[in-house]
Parts: C-alpha cells; structure tokens; sequence
C-alpha cells in the first residue's frame, strides 16, 4: 500500500482525504501508514475480533465483536481498546440495520457514529461503479494504456 499512498501523495496533498476499506486490508500497519500520510480512515473489521469498551477512564473485559450486537436494528458506538496483542486505542461504531445478514463493524479515527456507517456505505458505490467500468461495459481490463499516470488520471476522473 505504501506506493499507492506515495504515488496519490503529491497529487492529494491538499485534500482531506478518508481511507475506505474492507476486513480483507484492515490492519494496524494500515492505520499507522493512515496517519502517517495524515488520512483520515473508515475501516471494516472482521466480527471476530477483540476489543474493550471505554468506560470513563478504565476499560471493561475483552469481548468479540460479534457478541456485542445480536440482532438487526441495534448499533453500539463508543471508544475501545482494539486487538489484544496491540491495544491499540480507536473509535468503534457497530451497526447491524435492519435487511442485512450481519452488522457493520467500522473502526476509525473520527469519532464513533451513525455517520462513520453512513461513509463507509460509500464504499459500496465506488464497488459497484468499479464492477461498472470493469465487467459491464467500459471494460478497463481491453484497454490500452501504456502509461501508468494514464491509468491514474483515468481512475481519478471515473471515482471522483
């Protein structure tokens, strides 16, 4: 990941930009690149994973995500201890809305709520206008470019 960022780096440096992405990159080398380059970030995590509600100035045991919300229409949002060999202090919204099989479970720098949901959910549209361009009708995969910042300038133009 780290070329992407340096790559993106120069032409991003005057933006606030907010990293999306799902269990399969999520990770604490990630978070660490995140604030490094100064980006905000909205990752899904796996349900399996540990964590420690804050409560005031002390943390409660370690549970799985999973066990914390039950049931769709239920949401937990607060401050945790994420990861049990790393500790690491993140923001934690759980979201579990009514129509789908299982919660959302985000971890960020910005604060915990119904707003991380809510961006996240635009990872979905960028997915989706992805399987757009690739499988149903602009296919990139027969396209020509022989330059990578080609590429790069025809990405930006078609997400952003």
């Amino acid at each position: 990941m780290r070329p992407l960022f340096d790559s993106l780096g120069d032409m991003l440096k005057d933006s606030t930009c907010t990293l999306l992405a799902d269990r399969g990159l999520s990770c604490l080398p990630l978070i660490r690149l995140c604030k490094q380059v100064r980006w905000q970030y909205v990752l899904r995590i796996k349900q399996g994973e540990g964590f420690r509600k804050k409560w005031g100035h002390l943390y409660r045991d370690w549970q799985q995500c999973q066990h914390s919300i039950t049931q769709p229409g239920h949401a937990w949002y607060g401050e945790v201890l994420l990861w049990q060999e790393h500790q690491f202090p993140t923001n934690l919204s759980i979201c579990w809305e009514a129509g789908y099989e299982e919660p959302w479970i985000l971890v960020s720098d910005l604060p915990a709520s119904h707003a991380r949901v809510t961006t996240y959910g635009k990872r979905m549209k960028v997915e989706a206008t992805f399987q757009d361009y690739k499988r149903r009708g602009c296919e990139i995969e027969d396209c020509r470019f022989r330059q990578r910042e080609h590429l790069h300038r025809w990405l930006l133009v078609v997400f952003f």
